[in-house]
């Protein structure tokens, strides 16, 4: 396969051009979707994603309680972001266990 040659230098520029041979992009074997994934792969990854949320809830949380006063704010839009993301979740959820 022919590389294709890009400037390195912008359109436009005063500069002299010069061309560079660029690679197309690897995609490794493991990065590639060969199939649909099972409903308990799905699952799982709903269940790892809900983790996350909740994982990081708590650490930004606590990271706000430690301004005082000035961190109670970020704290309540932390609690509405997670439940939104968790609601978000347990919608993607519940339409997996339809299928």
């Amino acid at each position: 396969m022919a590389y294709r040659r890009v400037s390195a230098v912008p359109a436009g520029s005063n500069r002299d051009h010069k061309e560079h041979d660029v690679a197309p992009p690897f995609i490794p074997k493991a990065g590639r979707i060969l199939g649909s994934p099972s409903i308990d792969e799905v699952l799982r990854e709903l269940d790892s994603a809900e983790e996350l949320v909740n994982t990081f809830a708590i650490r930004a949380k606590c990271y706000w309680m430690e301004w005082g006063p000035v961190g109670v704010p970020m704290i309540l839009g932390i609690d509405v972001w997670a439940r939104g993301q968790l609601q978000n979740l347990k919608w993607l959820r519940a339409g997996v266990l339809e299928l």
